[in-house]
């Protein structure tokens, strides 16, 4: 009976254990499943976005990057989509004065993005994009920009 009576104290402990155990893991579960949902919904925001980008990608031809690349100073929409492009394929830019004047330097990306508009294959390598496997550094600078 004093057997039986110490293995209950011993079992009563380790449910005790057991039952802190659960609590920790139920809030680890919890915690995981509320950054899921959280991802889940900006998922949902983005999906549209890139299916749109997608069919307008689509509809680009060859004629329509030889107009852009022949741009000497191209509008602003045009040189932040190409900024946005060269960043996502980690091109550099070049670094330039200021044409405000203000003595600072400025990354350019025209310089670099004329070179891509030249690749032949451009248009191929933006469909076939690796978007699941976009490298953290590229996805921090176009979170910050």
């Amino acid at each position: 009976m004093i057997k039986i009576e110490q293995d209950t104290i011993q079992v009563e402990r380790k449910q005790e254990l057991v039952a802190a155990d659960e609590a920790v893991a139920n809030k680890k579960f919890a915690d995981a499943q509320a950054i899921k949902d959280d991802c889940e919904k900006e998922l949902a925001k983005a999906v549209p976005a890139l299916n749109a980008a997608t069919d307008a990608l689509n509809t680009l031809k060859q004629d329509d990057i030889r107009v852009v690349k022949a741009m000497k100073n191209p509008p602003s929409g045009v040189k932040l989509v190409m900024e946005a492009v060269c960043v996502m394929l980690d091109l550099k830019p070049e670094r330039k004065p200021d044409p405000n004047g203000s003595g600072k330097m400025i990354e350019d990306y025209w310089a670099p993005s004329q070179k891509l508009l030249g690749d032949m294959k451009f248009l191929q390598n933006l469909l076939h994009y690796d978007k699941e496997n976009i490298p953290t550094k590229i996805i921090t600078h176009v979170r910050n920009k």
